[in-house]
């Protein structure tokens, strides 16, 4: 038993596309703009299970959480999440 082994759930790389796409659709970036997504074990209170972590990379990195694996994401849910921009 390895009690140092972390959970990473793994997201699929067409899914990670997708929500790449979507992002920088709706925040009208430039193709050339890196955009990381990570799919997380949470780990703190009351936090679902699993969240998905997004970090644009503009000259002062940018990083959102969605608390759901990445195949749950929508398009509406990227939309929300930068709805206030």
């Amino acid at each position: 038993m390895d009690l140092f082994q972390t959970f990473k759930p793994k997201a699929h790389s067409a899914e990670i596309t997708q929500v790449k796409s979507w992002v920088q659709t709706v925040l009208e970036l430039d193709p050339e703009i890196p955009i990381f997504i990570s799919q997380l074990a949470c780990h703190e209170p009351g936090c679902p299970p699993i969240e998905t972590v997004i970090v644009v990379m503009t000259q002062l990195p940018q990083q959102y959480k969605l608390h759901k694996e990445v195949s749950a994401i929508t398009l509406v849910d990227i939309q929300g999440l930068f709805e206030a921009l």
